[in-house]
């Protein structure tokens, strides 16, 4: 069976940025859920300002994908055409 790579070289850019936009909107959401659960558990702030907010300081500390899905898709297919053999690889794998 081919792998993700042949799948993601063989999809439209439309499919592919759908796809990237799905995945980095994912991946911010169930990071913020996790700050936020982490923080009901936590001893409150122990100041003023966002720099003492256990929720901000986790949420700073969280991903930092580029503001466009196109710098991260071509990036994406540029590895499956750089790297064939690696093309068995998922492509979160790739993003992270």
């Amino acid at each position: 069976m081919p792998g993700e790579g042949e799948w993601w070289l063989n999809s439209s850019e439309d499919v592919r940025q759908t796809y990237v936009g799905a995945y980095v909107l994912g991946f911010k959401k169930g990071y913020g859920s996790g700050c936020l659960k982490a923080t009901e558990v936590l001893p409150p702030n122990t100041g003023t300002g966002p720099e003492n907010n256990p929720r901000h300081m986790c949420l700073q500390q969280g991903p930092n994908f580029p503001e466009s899905t196109a710098s991260i898709t071509s990036l994406i297919t540029e590895f499956y055409q750089r790297y064939p053999n690696d093309r068995d690889l998922y492509v979160e794998e790739i993003i992270a």
